[in-house]
């Protein structure tokens, strides 16, 4: 789409898992589901390998928590504290015991956010969970002066079945606390049972008489536009530690999407925190949030329009591409035979009314249709501080490498996955909506071991347009990736990378853009800290504004607060900013969620900390945090 004029005098260095202390071994996952499903079940638990950030223990570190279901159960779900320079150390945790021993009662890890969702000063670690209720573990860093985490889901209220590969946390009504948003992939409970049976793998019910098949009911429904997936469950926060359940579709979001993704941002630019639900096997929901009291879904009329696409959405990432003030949205898909579609980039603007800003996919215009590829989870960050946000793709389905040695299929009589199922796909849902029917794909690949994508802006020369440079940065080491996490874990200016891997280890990148002592490669951070009124102390939903004046031209660059930066991978809540050449000061304004506008000067080349003054103590004038 364009040639780069910056050079690339910087890499993404690979950082060994091992040696940074992030190694894990793999377990037998794939034999311990319920048998009648050994022949798809390297299909069913392709996913769950993600990855959280956040300095939990309060040290100015990042730390982080990795799910990794394929893994032996101790390496299911770790918490791992950052040491520096990269280097990480396990932290036992009782409270996360329960994944290493009862997930075959109580379900698989799948993802994870922290966020100090009781607002009392340190960061708590919510889990995302399959075939049981989501875990929500509270920190007890203010109480006792240890970090540590407890589990607190019953006292919560948070206790529903789930089938959840992603959840975030939003204050949709703006009274100051935070709300839980639980995404479900799959039906949570089999149809055709009295009473509801909760789906779980690992044991399927037994059937009732000869020709039950009720068990194996819970593959999606259709190829474009599957709507037996599990409803998405909303809790809202009561401020003292608990929740309780929202009727959400009443709230307007009753669709029953394979719902894979979800951010949180507020799209039209009311004041009101907006979601986007990326689905599999179908279109996309858009909700707009109507003053808290409902959301209403957004579709347009034609086929490709918001809301009407029939394809495969396995990401939402967020970010303002070509700064023009709204904030875009780039989804990630399939591109192969029988399901070339590709990511969708949906650049926002001003709609036809105040309430409903426009949406347009201009990912093939723009050089962000990652073909020849299967999508899944990407990350949005400004990787080379230019002031331009890049995207980073993840891609690769499965391959054979953890199947039993008797699966094993030669190499000369090995055939690709879909020249078995192809004729599945061309049947109607009464037959491809059981599992049973499935071919069997044990010793089979689906397009495994891709390239990752490592899409550059390309800024100045052509604004939110995009070229893959992952071969020249060294992002494009092959795997079965999923989750995307772009955080300067290190404390040295730059951000750096960390790719989850559905089959092995996490693969880790160090950014050497600053250490190599680029002149072009200014940046400025920010941690928000609300001050616990009609701001929640999390600051997410907040708003920043940075600007400056460079080369006689005024430069904005927007960012929001957010949890999950796209599928399998939370956001850093720091934000980043690039500012390339520029070293002087810059503005910062503050909308804070909920709160008064804030306006502070802040130097360069630093992570500022701002914590908000009470709404009637809001500066007007500039101040230094």
């Amino acid at each position: 789409p364009g040639v780069r004029t910056t050079p690339m005098d910087f890499r993404m260095e690979r950082v060994e898992a091992r040696a940074a202390g992030l190694d894990s071994t793999m377990g037998n996952t794939l034999e311990e589901l319920d048998p009648r499903l050994g022949h798809v079940a390297k299909w069913l638990v392709a996913v769950g390998d993600a990855v959280a950030v956040g300095d939990y223990d309060g040290d100015g570190r990042p730390d982080l928590f990795l799910t990794h279901p394929l893994a032996r159960p101790e390496d299911h779900a770790i918490l791992y504290r950052n040491l520096g320079d990269l280097r990480f150390e396990r932290v036992l945790v009782p409270a996360l015991e329960r994944f290493a021993t009862r997930y075959k009662e109580e379900g698989l890890p799948g993802g994870g956010t922290f966020v100090d969702w009781d607002g009392d000063g340190d960061l708590d670690l919510a889990v995302a969970v399959a075939f049981g209720p989501v875990r929500l573990l509270r920190n007890t860093l203010r109480e006792t002066g240890t970090a540590g985490f407890e589990d607190v889901t019953e006292a919560a209220g948070v206790m529903d079945h789930a089938v959840s590969l992603g959840l975030t946390f939003l204050d949709y009504d703006r009274d100051g606390h935070l709300d839980l948003f639980v995404l479900n992939v799959m039906t949570t409970h089999l149809p055709g049972y009295e009473p509801p049976v909760p789906l779980n793998l690992f044991r399927l019910p037994e059937p009732e008489h000869a020709e039950d098949r009720r068990m194996f009911r819970f593959m999606h429904d259709g190829w474009h536009n599957a709507a037996n997936g599990g409803l998405n469950a909303l809790y809202r926060g009561k401020g003292d530690g608990t929740f309780e359940k929202v009727d959400i579709a009443a709230m307007g979001m009753s669709e029953t999407h394979w719902s894979l993704a979800v951010s949180t941002v507020d799209f039209n630019r009311d004041g009101w925190t907006d979601l986007y639900v990326a689905n599999d096997f179908g279109p996309d929901d858009v909700y707009l949030n109507e003053g808290g009291k409902h959301f209403r879904r957004v579709a347009g009329r034609l086929f490709g329009e918001i809301g009407k696409d029939t394809y495969k959405g396995m990401n939402a990432s967020v970010a303002d591409f070509d700064r023009n003030g709204w904030l875009d949205l780039y989804v990630s898909n399939v591109h192969h035979s029988l399901q070339a579609e590709g990511s969708l980039l949906w650049m926002v603007g001003p709609g036809k009314d105040a309430f409903t800003p426009e949406f347009r996919d201009e990912a093939t215009f723009r050089g962000a249709l990652n073909e020849r590829r299967f999508g899944w989870g990407a990350a949005a960050g400004d990787l080379d501080n230019d002031g331009w946000p890049d995207l980073v793709q993840a891609n690769g389905m499965v391959d054979d490498r953890l199947d039993a040695a008797r699966w094993r299929i030669p190499d000369g009589q090995r055939k690709d996955y879909w020249y078995v199922n192809h004729k599945l796909m061309q049947s109607g849902p009464e037959i491809h909506t059981y599992a049973d029917k499935w071919g069997d794909i044990r010793g089979r690949t689906i397009y495994p071991n891709e390239a990752r994508r490592a899409y550059l802006n390309l800024g100045d020369a052509k604004p939110g347009h995009f070229v893959d440079l992952a071969r020249e940065l060294g992002l494009d080491d092959p795997d079965n990736s999923r989750g995307v996490l772009l955080s300067d874990m290190d404390g040295d200016g730059d951000l750096d990378a960390l790719i989850t891997n559905q089959h092995g280890p996490v693969s880790l990148y160090r950014n050497t853009l600053r250490s190599e002592g680029r002149q072009d490669a200014h940046f400025v951070g920010l941690s928000l800290v609300g001050h616990g009124g009609r701001t929640h102390r999390s600051a997410v939903g907040t708003r920043v504004v940075v600007s400056y004046e460079e080369a006689g031209t005024r430069v904005e660059q927007v960012q929001e607060v957010g949890l999950m930066g796209g599928f399998s991978a939370s956001a850093d809540a720091r934000l980043h900013f690039g500012l390339g050449r520029y070293r002087g000061l810059v503005t910062a304004r503050v909308h804070w969620y909920g709160g008064d506008v804030q306006e502070v000067s802040l130097s360069p080349d630093r992570t500022h900390e701002l914590r908000q003054p009470p709404d009637a103590e809001v500066l007007q004038g500039r101040a230094r945090p």
